[in-house]
């Protein structure tokens, strides 16, 4: 699997163009797919091949494989969703896979030979301060950003779900399938004592509502009516 993310280029260095031409290259192949180019038998799940050693002054971001990964994931998210505010900035996705990288999975399909990222799942820790503000303030909220806490949070942590897309052209596929089981199966070997999620669209709604949230409230970001979700159960579902 490092063969795979190899081909991805290393944005941390030279001016980015490399990276640039590698999205628009990507974006062009995967939203023109011909569904006959994709060979089926060759769809991967991939977790980040190393945690990085984030202890340095430069933290994770000095380490090629940390970013080759974060830059795999946003191409992901960008072949996934067409409209720009349901997109994630390149930065915020950064920092979130810096903080907990362990909880983000990449999927890949090879589409005429080559490798490209079309879906990725995200989950992380949250702080029960911001689940008590979902819970009972939803209205108070002013970003989409919540922040990952430290793994050690104990038993039955409170878990945000990030992110659950795929490329249009994956939906309703045993590929969707396999990625969904994924996600419902990581979330379940937590435990988690409560979960949360923000979404804009229609498809997040659904997906948070398959995984048994109630919308508990909205807010105002720019244009945008943002979603709240929520639950205190840990009720998973069967995919």
């Amino acid at each position: 699997m490092n063969s795979i993310l190899n081909q991805v280029p290393d944005w941390g260095g030279g001016t980015g163009s490399d990276a640039e031409a590698w999205v628009s290259r990507g974006l062009r192949r995967v939203r023109h797919l011909q569904v006959e180019s994709v060979e089926w038998e060759t769809l991967v799940l991939q977790k980040i091949p190393s945690v990085p050693d984030c202890s340095s002054h430069l933290r994770c971001y000095a380490d090629p494989v940390w970013r080759r990964w974060v830059l795999a994931l946003f191409f992901a998210d960008l072949a996934s969703y067409s409209v720009a505010s349901d997109q994630v900035e390149f930065h915020r996705l950064a920092y979130l896979v810096a903080s907990f990288p362990q909880g983000f999975t990449l999927a890949w399909a090879k589409i005429a030979g080559e490798y490209w990222p079309v879906g990725y799942t995200g989950w992380y820790p949250m702080s029960r301060t911001t689940f008590e503000t979902f819970q009972n303030r939803p209205e108070s909220l002013k970003t989409r950003m919540v922040v990952p806490v430290p793994e050690s949070q104990g038993v039955h942590p409170l878990v945000y779900l990030f992110n659950y897309s795929v490329a249009p052209s994956f939906k309703k596929t045993p590929f969707s399938k396999m990625l969904m089981k994924n996600y419902a199966q990581e979330l379940a070997s937590q435990d988690p004592g409560g979960l949360a999620a923000i979404t804009v669209s229609d498809d997040g709604s659904r997906i948070a509502q398959r995984f048994g949230l109630s919308l508990v409230g909205e807010f105002r970001l720019g244009n945008e009516t943002e979603r709240v979700f929520l639950t205190e159960t840990c009720a998973l579902p069967t995919v």
